[in-house]
């Protein structure tokens, strides 16, 4: 399903609605802060359906796709235009998310530390979220283990190096520092994927 079309069809769902924007095929709650989340409609190299994820997208390191470490895809398993299915499932994942402020949206990113083992990302963006929660000593406890991860791939020295980051910045400059540039990274992650409007962009 094109995302033109996707837009069609559900774009009746957010009326009186504006806080829920379009970027492609991911329809999203705006503002975003520290983590996106919406609906995303992911399209099927089989046929012509589509896979609907609820979308729980950390912002902490600006990437150029959305991660979905955090998502699930909703059941049944495709959806197809003019289906009746669609609309309801997605009007289930508006409704669930309409209250779900930043501290909600972090606690989920913060439960996932350790499930993905090897997933070194996974537990980095956990340890923020716990950060900013004001879980400070299991955040650290995350982000040392996360700083000290050996590996060959050059997006894992990444994530060790931001951690490091953090780490640094907690021991020199303490945890108003610390929060201030974790709220830059989001910043920054959610104006590369064009999360936000332009008026926030000039913002300072």
């Amino acid at each position: 399903m094109k995302a033109a079309v996707w837009k069609r069809q559900i774009q009746p769902l957010l009326v009186g609605n504006p806080e829920w924007k379009f970027q492609g095929a991911f329809c999203y709650r705006a503002p975003v802060v520290h983590v996106a989340y919406g609906v995303l409609a992911e399209s099927s190299s089989y046929d012509t359906g589509t896979y609907l994820w609820r979308v729980f997208t950390p912002l902490f390191h600006a990437l150029d796709h959305l991660d979905l470490s955090f998502s699930k895809r909703l059941d049944p398993g495709r959806f197809y235009e003019g289906d009746n299915t669609l609309t309801s499932a997605v009007q289930t994942v508006l409704t669930s998310m309409a209250a779900t402020d930043d501290a909600a949206k972090l606690e989920h990113i913060a439960k996932y530390d350790g499930v993905f083992k090897g997933n070194i990302q996974t537990a980095e963006s956990a340890g923020y979220a716990r950060y900013l929660l004001g879980r400070r000593k299991t955040a650290l406890l995350a982000l040392r283990r996360v700083a000290d991860y050996e590996s060959d791939r050059p997006e894992m020295w990444d994530a060790s190096e931001r951690a490091q980051t953090i780490l640094d910045l907690d021991s020199s400059s303490g945890e108003d520092a610390v929060k201030a540039t974790l709220h830059q990274w989001s910043r920054d992650g959610a104006a590369r994927l064009n999360l936000v409007d332009r008026s926030e962009k000039a913002q300072p």
